[in-house]
């Protein structure tokens, strides 16, 4: 595979404020196949301003961006990109587990998918905390990630607004998805 060295680069931000040390990883995605950056590249890592760089990308390649770092969540996807003759200029986001919320805002033409992870117990149904909660736009790539709070409450955005996404949410080895169909918002995970 050529690489013609498009690069895209960008700042990890929490509510304005740079976040040193966090990953950034892409699904490089060339239409019939794709690839992880980190695989064909090796890892990127912010530096103490937040930036981080990503060169050798192949033009006409999709991007699709996640981004991590202990203590911090991508609660919202970041927008699919192209890389169209240019380099490309792509700020992500994250927050902090202290200020995660279950009723996350999507910008204009994406869509926010809320809702509660249960269990059934020999008593009845009851919320489950602590259950980590992702969209996989690829398989093994979240985009999007958070933890069901004290009452099992979760939220994503940046989530496409067209189509049926799937969420998925694990715990301990128990692990479930749920297809989320054009138009609706709100569902009910249940572990098994």
């Amino acid at each position: 595979m050529a690489l013609d060295g498009r690069t895209a680069s960008g700042v990890v931000t929490e509510n304005g404020q740079p976040i040193a040390d966090a990953r950034v990883n892409a699904w490089v995605d060339m239409g019939r196949a794709g690839y992880s950056y980190w695989f064909a590249h090796g890892p990127v890592t912010t530096d103490a301003a937040g930036t981080y760089r990503m060169i050798g990308l192949p033009d006409g390649a999709q991007l699709t961006f996640e981004t991590w770092r202990d203590g911090y969540q991508q609660q919202c996807a970041a927008p699919v990109l192209s890389v169209q003759g240019s380099d490309l200029t792509v700020n992500l986001v994250l927050v902090s587990n202290a200020r995660a919320t279950a009723a996350p805002e999507s910008a204009p033409g994406f869509r926010s998918v809320a809702g509660t992870v249960i269990e059934t117990t020999s008593s009845g149904t009851r919320p489950v905390s602590g259950v980590f909660i992702d969209y996989e736009p690829i398989m093994d790539f979240p985009a999007a990630t958070t933890y069901s709070d004290a009452n099992g409450r979760f939220g994503l955005c940046g989530l496409p607004a067209d189509g049926t996404v799937t969420i998925g949410a694990g715990l301990n080895g128990r692990v479930a998805y749920v297809n989320v169909p054009r138009g609706q918002g709100s569902i009910d995970i249940v572990l098994p």
